[in-house]
């Protein structure tokens, strides 16, 4: 049984606000929470060098 409610779209205010005080920590968190492998095949030879999004 869940002990705390987290509303959404105040989470996403805080976010916000978070990020006009601190810039960069929006970014930041987002990068924290979510997960992405990595690529293994680019088109372009520089783009294994400076990775792709």
């Amino acid at each position: 049984m869940a002990k705390e409610i987290i509303c959404v779209r105040e989470f996403k205010q805080y976010l916000l606000a978070l990020n006009c005080r601190c810039r960069g920590a929006s970014t930041m968190l987002t990068n924290l929470l979510h997960q992405r492998q990595p690529m293994d095949h680019y088109d372009e030879s520089w783009q294994a060098q400076y990775g792709r999004c």
